[in-house]
């Protein structure tokens, strides 16, 4: 958690997030990749953008898991993705990384969408709440 907090509430980079640590910088990533996955998930169980299932993925698995890699390591160095090449399936996988940067950006600013905070609340205090 607290490398997801350096670097996407606090601002710092991933070499500053991982001097402050005293962790190597690919294992400040691997923890911020994690994090990031983790995070959308709670934000979509909470969020959901759409009641139909995800359409079936365009290309071979490894190739959406290479464009996923490709799109955190953009969000690690804080630079555009281009998504014009990928599937509608990691089109919404992006948009959620994308919108759940954007909440972490705002909490920074001690801002959320109306309503998030307090459907957040519910979803964590509910029984079917993973476990942190």
């Amino acid at each position: 958690r607290v490398p997801l907090i350096l670097k996407e509430i606090v601002g710092f980079s991933v070499r500053d997030t991982a001097n402050i640590l005293g962790l190597e910088e690919g294992t400040v990533r691997s923890r911020l990749h994690r994090a990031r996955l983790k995070l959308r998930a709670v934000v979509d169980s909470v969020i959901p953008r759409t009641t139909e299932p995800a359409p079936p993925p365009a290309y071979p698995e490894q190739t959406c898991l290479d464009l996923l890699n490709a799109k955190q390591e953009a969000l690690d160095r804080g630079v555009p993705f281009d998504s014009k090449v990928i599937c509608q399936r990691c089109q919404s996988v992006f948009a959620s990384l994308d919108l759940t940067q954007s909440v972490c950006h705002d909490l920074a600013k001690g801002e959320l969408p109306d309503g998030l905070r307090e459907r957040l609340l519910i979803r964590l205090k509910s029984p079917e709440s993973p476990s942190r």
